[in-house]
């Protein structure tokens, strides 16, 4: 199976619905994903009916540190295929319907989360003991969030936090009102 999950991204890699930004010892360790054929897709010739399941085979890359999503998706599958190896993720314009903050937040090693007109949704709830590692948090262009809900140990080291164009939010969580926020 890790061959033919190798192979499927070589081929996406070929298509330029995946780029490899950068490898060690011929693994993967950063890549930008094409989910789907909004905005960038389209810039590089693909169908809009094309379907592109690059999610799916990311487990085989087991050194995978940084990852960009970009495209719509309206949910993250519970059963997650990312490897735990990955430190760094920003999702952009995935137009997610449904909070995906308890699916994220399980990640063991996540340092830097970054969500760029990635949800519609109203509402974000970060539980008790998720996000353990994270330290920086960028939340941009999330035009309908209203309410940020955070358990108390939930993010006990963040240090960083930026948020940009969330017109609607009306407050950030007293547990993290000290924490640096960048423009």
């Amino acid at each position: 199976m890790e061959d033919v999950a190798k192979d499927f991204l070589n081929e996406l890699i070929r298509r330029s619905l995946i780029q490899v930004a950068d490898t060690l010892w011929q693994e993967v360790t950063e890549c930008r994903i094409y989910l789907s054929t909004s905005g960038s897709c389209r810039k590089k010739g693909i169908r809009d009916d094309e379907s592109v399941p690059a999610t799916e085979y990311l487990s085989s890359c087991q050194k995978l540190q940084k990852l960009w999503l970009d495209g719509r998706i309206e949910k993250l599958p519970l059963s997650y295929p990312f490897p735990n190896s990955i430190t760094v993720m920003v999702l952009v314009n995935l137009e997610l319907m449904e909070d995906s903050m308890p699916i994220l937040g399980m990640f063991p090693n996540l340092r830097n989360l970054g969500l760029v007109a990635a949800y519609k949704g109203k509402e974000i709830t970060c539980n008790d003991n998720n996000f353990c590692q994270l330290e920086f948090l960028r939340l941009d262009s999330l035009q309908n969030l209203e309410r940020w809900h955070l358990d108390t140990s939930a993010m006990p080291l963040i240090k960083g936090l930026g948020i940009h164009d969330c017109p609607k939010l009306k407050e950030i969580p007293e547990l993290i009102k000290d924490v640096h926020v960048g423009s």
